[in-house]
């Protein structure tokens, strides 16, 4: 399935600089997907490597923090004084 551009390129301006903003289509595309067998594998390779990328990541963090995984991003909890 060949598709044009899926959304349409904008002039923005910031601190007197110039610069193109992309600006997607709206949801769902026109015309649909069409989820052949062979779109449908190359989707399910994709999130499978989506996955592995993300625990990949959750891994370094966790041996470059030097905590577990389970206390990444979670602050302690405050003890009242007794």
């Amino acid at each position: 399935m060949n598709r044009d551009l899926q959304g349409h390129y904008i002039t923005i301006s910031t601190v007197g600089e110039r610069a193109q903003a992309f600006v997607p289509a709206p949801l769902p595309p026109v015309p649909p997907v069409e989820w052949s067998p062979e779109l449908r594998e190359k989707f399910d390779q994709a999130l499978l490597a989506l996955g592995r990328l993300d625990s990949v990541s959750i891994s370094r963090i966790s041996v470059l923090s030097g905590k577990p995984i389970a206390c990444i991003g979670k602050s302690p909890k405050n003890k009242k004084a007794r």
